[in-house]
């Protein structure tokens, strides 16, 4: 991209520390959307209706995964949440 400055590698470092941060956030936030959706189900299945805090939850967890894959493939500069904010559902 010719708007991109050149890089020290300083940056690239310090940028390979916050994809490594992001890498394992990305695991947690993975499990806890796979808690979610089962926690959902069993609910769905128990009341026949869904949680209404449980889907506002699952929807901004799943903006922040992607805000973390857009981070972790150079897609985006932003720093996800706790560097940015919490993405709203």
């Amino acid at each position: 991209m010719a708007d991109q400055q050149a890089l020290t590698t300083s940056d690239v470092l310090m940028r390979a520390l916050y994809m490594l941060l992001f890498a394992v956030i990305w695991s947690v936030a993975e499990m806890a959307l796979a808690a979610v959706a089962v926690i959902q189900l069993v609910l769905c299945l128990l009341t026949r209706e869904t949680n209404l805090r449980l889907r506002v939850f699952g929807a901004a967890l799943s903006r922040y995964i992607y805000q973390i894959a857009q981070f972790l493939t150079f897609t985006s500069e932003n720093k996800p949440f706790p560097f940015g904010d919490w993405p709203s559902p």
